[in-house]
């Protein structure tokens, strides 16, 4: 990552990775919530029409296909500033901590932005589904850099990248052991995957009465997800 170029072709490539697992985030999380594609529809129409009413929106190809433009556009351009603040990094280590301070600046940005100018869409996708996905995205982004650079990230990282990497693991071998304690403890209840649907209903729709829950797959999804 020397040149201008190299830097300016690996950053687009970085920021595509991240539009197309944020596509795939959501893709996912619509077909959960059996309406495929709304996501990018709800989003083109309120960035591209102005539209601020979600029960107005019509999914459309044409729609869908410029947002999906314009998304992988944007994150193009935030992939080059990404690659030239790990460029510069390798001069300034400093510039490191500038880079995740962009990285969470973006995701909370775009968020806000997207809050001010359409508040009933964040309200309808959910504002957790919305900074998960860019959470995935840069983590995605991060991912091809020091991955696929792997003498970059000993480089700037050190020793932090076995620790990230360790702990990483551990965090999800820890997730996967309580996901499956509590799928065996809700089958031998009789009552299969009631505690991430509670879990998710209390946590992201407010619920409070046990009672009222219906297990559903896109809320264990949505709570899966969010974990």
């Amino acid at each position: 990552m020397d040149s201008k170029s190299r830097y300016l072709r690996e950053g687009i490539i970085a920021g595509l990775i991240g539009a197309a697992i944020v596509a795939a985030w959501f893709l996912i999380y619509d077909a959960a919530r059996g309406q495929p594609l709304r996501t990018p529809a709800l989003l083109g129409a309120a960035t591209l029409r102005g539209v601020r009413d979600p029960s107005a929106v019509t999914i459309a190809p044409g729609l869908v296909a410029q947002y999906t433009v314009l998304h992988g556009v944007i994150f193009a351009l935030f992939g080059i500033l990404v690659a030239y603040l790990i460029v510069s990094a390798q001069r300034q280590p400093s510039r490191l901590l500038i880079m995740f301070i962009a990285l969470l600046s973006f995701e909370v940005a775009f968020l806000a932005a997207l809050t001010w100018w359409a508040h009933p869409v964040v309200t309808d996708l959910g504002w957790w589904a919305i900074l998960a996905a860019n959470a995935l995205a840069a983590g995605g982004m991060l991912v091809y850099f020091f991955v696929g650079y792997r003498s970059l990230g000993r480089t700037l990282l050190g020793p932090w990248t076995r620790i990230a990497r360790e702990g990483l693991v551990s965090g999800l071998l820890g997730a996967g052991a309580v996901a499956v304690w509590f799928l065996l403890y809700d089958v031998a209840a009789g009552v299969p995957l009631r505690t991430p649907a509670l879990l998710g209903a209390a946590l992201l729709h407010g619920l409070r009465d046990p009672s009222a829950l219906v297990i559903t797959a896109p809320l264990v999804t949505e709570y899966i997800a969010c974990s």
